[in-house]
Protein backbone atom coordinates (compact mmCIF):
# COMPACT_ATOMS: atom_id res chain seq x y z
CA UNK A 1 0.00 0.00 0.00
CA UNK A 2 2.00 3.28 -1.00
CA UNK A 3 1.79 6.57 1.03
CA UNK A 4 2.74 8.96 -1.68
CA UNK A 5 6.78 9.64 -1.18
CA UNK A 6 7.14 8.12 2.12
CA UNK A 7 9.10 4.98 0.87
CA UNK A 8 11.85 7.59 -0.84
CA UNK A 9 12.07 8.99 3.11
CA UNK A 10 12.93 7.66 6.43
CA UNK A 11 11.40 9.10 9.87
CA UNK A 12 8.73 10.09 11.82
CA UNK A 13 5.54 11.38 9.84
CA UNK A 14 2.03 12.58 10.12
CA UNK A 15 -0.17 10.88 7.52
CA UNK A 16 -3.01 12.59 5.70
CA UNK A 17 -5.57 10.51 7.75
CA UNK A 18 -4.97 11.53 11.13
CA UNK A 19 -2.39 8.84 11.98
CA UNK A 20 1.05 9.06 12.30
CA UNK A 21 3.67 7.00 10.38
CA UNK A 22 7.13 5.20 10.91
CA UNK A 23 9.18 4.97 7.50
CA UNK A 24 12.51 3.29 7.46
CA UNK A 25 14.62 1.46 5.19
CA UNK A 26 15.71 -1.32 7.71
CA UNK A 27 14.51 -2.52 10.66
CA UNK A 28 12.70 -0.23 13.36
CA UNK A 29 14.48 -0.66 17.05
CA UNK A 30 12.28 0.30 20.11
CA UNK A 31 14.87 1.02 22.97
CA UNK A 32 14.18 1.46 26.79
CA UNK A 33 15.95 1.99 29.73
CA UNK A 34 19.40 3.34 29.86
CA UNK A 35 21.49 5.71 31.84
CA UNK A 36 22.14 9.35 30.01
CA UNK A 37 23.03 8.10 26.55
CA UNK A 38 21.52 5.45 23.50
CA UNK A 39 24.45 3.23 24.34
CA UNK A 40 23.00 2.36 27.85
CA UNK A 41 19.79 1.55 26.26
CA UNK A 42 17.73 -1.71 26.02
CA UNK A 43 16.66 -2.94 22.78
CA UNK A 44 12.85 -3.85 23.68
CA UNK A 45 11.22 -4.54 20.13
CA UNK A 46 12.41 -4.79 16.68
CA UNK A 47 10.14 -4.89 13.52
CA UNK A 48 12.68 -6.04 10.50
CA UNK A 49 12.55 -4.94 7.15
CA UNK A 50 10.36 -7.93 6.17
CA UNK A 51 7.82 -7.61 8.90
CA UNK A 52 9.05 -10.35 11.44
CA UNK A 53 9.00 -8.54 15.25
CA UNK A 54 10.70 -9.60 18.07
CA UNK A 55 10.25 -9.02 21.30
CA UNK A 56 13.87 -9.74 23.67
CA UNK A 57 15.61 -10.44 20.28
CA UNK A 58 16.93 -8.30 17.67
CA UNK A 59 16.93 -11.62 14.87
CA UNK A 60 12.88 -12.52 14.42
CA UNK A 61 12.54 -15.72 13.03
CA UNK A 62 9.23 -15.42 12.14
CA UNK A 63 6.24 -12.78 12.21
CA UNK A 64 6.30 -12.74 16.27
CA UNK A 65 9.34 -14.41 18.06
CA UNK A 66 9.21 -13.47 21.42
CA UNK A 67 12.63 -14.11 24.06
CA UNK A 68 13.07 -14.15 27.55
CA UNK A 69 15.80 -15.48 29.64
CA UNK A 70 13.58 -16.77 32.50
CA UNK A 71 9.97 -18.27 31.76
CA UNK A 72 8.48 -16.66 28.48
CA UNK A 73 4.75 -16.44 28.86
CA UNK A 74 1.91 -14.55 26.93
CA UNK A 75 -0.94 -13.11 28.58
CA UNK A 76 -4.51 -12.70 26.42
CA UNK A 77 -6.85 -11.51 29.21
CA UNK A 78 -10.52 -10.60 29.06
CA UNK A 79 -10.69 -7.62 31.47
CA UNK A 80 -14.34 -7.24 31.25
CA UNK A 81 -16.21 -10.70 31.74
CA UNK A 82 -16.10 -14.73 30.95
CA UNK A 83 -16.23 -14.39 27.64
CA UNK A 84 -14.37 -16.87 25.35
CA UNK A 85 -10.34 -15.93 25.02
CA UNK A 86 -8.17 -17.82 22.71
CA UNK A 87 -5.89 -18.23 19.65
CA UNK A 88 -6.90 -18.64 16.56
CA UNK A 89 -5.14 -20.45 13.47
CA UNK A 90 -6.55 -20.62 10.32
CA UNK A 91 -5.72 -21.34 7.24
CA UNK A 92 -7.46 -20.64 3.40
CA UNK A 93 -9.85 -23.82 4.01
CA UNK A 94 -9.86 -24.33 7.85
CA UNK A 95 -10.46 -22.85 11.15
CA UNK A 96 -9.46 -24.10 14.78
CA UNK A 97 -9.57 -22.35 18.23
CA UNK A 98 -7.35 -23.11 21.50
CA UNK A 99 -8.20 -21.20 25.05
CA UNK A 100 -10.06 -20.71 27.55
CA UNK A 101 -14.60 -21.25 27.05
CA UNK A 102 -15.22 -18.63 29.75
CA UNK A 103 -18.57 -18.76 31.17
CA UNK A 104 -18.18 -22.22 31.70
CA UNK A 105 -14.71 -22.42 33.07
CA UNK A 106 -13.03 -25.21 30.47
CA UNK A 107 -10.11 -25.13 28.19
CA UNK A 108 -11.09 -26.01 24.58
CA UNK A 109 -9.87 -27.00 21.26
CA UNK A 110 -12.55 -26.21 18.59
CA UNK A 111 -12.74 -27.01 14.63
CA UNK A 112 -14.55 -23.45 14.75
CA UNK A 113 -14.01 -19.93 14.93
CA UNK A 114 -15.43 -19.93 18.57
CA UNK A 115 -16.09 -22.10 21.65
CA UNK A 116 -19.14 -24.27 21.50
CA UNK A 117 -19.73 -25.95 18.10
CA UNK A 118 -17.22 -28.24 16.89
CA UNK A 119 -15.28 -29.17 20.28
CA UNK A 120 -13.03 -31.48 19.73
CA UNK A 121 -10.90 -31.48 23.30
CA UNK A 122 -12.51 -30.44 26.45
CA UNK A 123 -10.97 -30.11 29.87
CA UNK A 124 -13.05 -29.27 32.72
CA UNK A 125 -12.66 -27.36 35.36
CA UNK A 126 -14.22 -30.21 38.02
Amino acid sequence: RGLGDVYKRQGIFSHDNGGLGVAAREDIVFLTGGGSGIQQTDEALRITSDGNVGIGTDNPQEKLHITDPGNPKILIEDTDSDNQVGIRFKTTNYNWIAGVHGGIDSFKISHSTAFGSNDFFVINST
